[in-house]
């Protein structure tokens, strides 16, 4: 336990949102160098900071074993949560660069990269915020617009649902900031469609047309590192009948490994 100790440190603090904890989620993933050279300057603003200058308050009590990441792991470790005050631990190897992404379902997701040193500690107090931003569109088949159809918008860690008017009209609020999110609508005996739609933080992304062709269907899936087990992000997937070729490629958000192929030929 004591060359465990030697050869990680500690990264701690507290988490505050509105409505309590309850799902969020803190995952620590480890960075390459051009990760690094490519994280926005404000991912590091408060992890440079001095370690182990706050005090901390009279309910703190230090967890008995932090969530724990190997030092022979350089993996994605977690998610974990915090505990029910929003005081949360992990210890990392030392000498690694990692990214600890903080998010829950309805708020703006936020990022912080730690370099964790031999005999440093590392706190984060950490507030998220609502999400403002929302998308919306019209869905459309058979020549006229579609109601009820059912409508998917995930970025690969939370899912939102939600159904056409009678006009076709479908949107979705409280969406946080995403390089791609996934949108799918599925409707019985008319296939499927799927699209994917960045959105900026508390942006409003309206238009977003979706066309369901019958005898068409989306194959979706996730790709995992054979080797570690681990989702694998920027993985390009084809699909191949014989006489058409889909291809896509997946999420690459926090190495989600997640992929949609929209309009694939049902039963092919």
């Amino acid at each position: 336990a004591a060359d465990v100790a030697s050869k990680t440190s500690v990264v701690r603090g507290t988490i505050d949102v509105d409505g309590g904890v309850d799902g969020v989620t803190i995952t620590p993933t480890p960075m390459s160098l051009q990760d690094v050279a490519e994280a926005p300057a404000e991912a590091f603003a408060l992890a440079e900071r001095s370690p182990a200058v706050k005090i901390w308050s009279a309910r703190y009590v230090p967890p008995e074993a932090p969530a724990t990441v190997p030092s022979t792991m350089a993996l994605q470790a977690g998610p974990f949560a915090p505990d029910a005050d929003g005081i949360w631990g992990v210890s990392l190897p030392i000498h690694q660069t990692y990214e600890l992404a903080f998010r829950k379902q309805g708020f703006e997701p936020r990022s912080y990269v730690v370099h964790p040193e031999a005999g440093q500690q590392i706190d984060l107090d950490v507030v998220l915020e609502p999400a403002s931003g929302s998308i919306s569109g019209i869905v459309t088949g058979g020549g006229g617009r579609l109601e009820n159809v059912e409508v998917l918008v995930t970025d690969g860690h939370f899912d939102d649902h939600t159904v056409s008017d009678h006009n076709g009209e479908w949107g979705v609020d409280g969406v946080s900031s995403s390089p791609g999110y996934v949108v799918v609508g599925t409707l019985e005996d008319y296939g499927t469609d799927a699209i994917v739609v960045p959105v900026d933080p508390g942006a409003e992304v309206g238009g977003v047309q979706l066309n369901l062709l019958s005898g068409r269907s989306v194959l979706a899936g996730s790709v995992i590192d054979a080797n570690t087990g681990e989702p694998l992000g920027g993985a390009t997937i084809t699909a191949v009948n014989g006489a058409e070729t889909s291809t896509t490629t997946t999420l690459t958000d926090g190495s989600v490994g997640t992929f949609q192929l929209p309009q694939v030929i049902a039963g092919a």
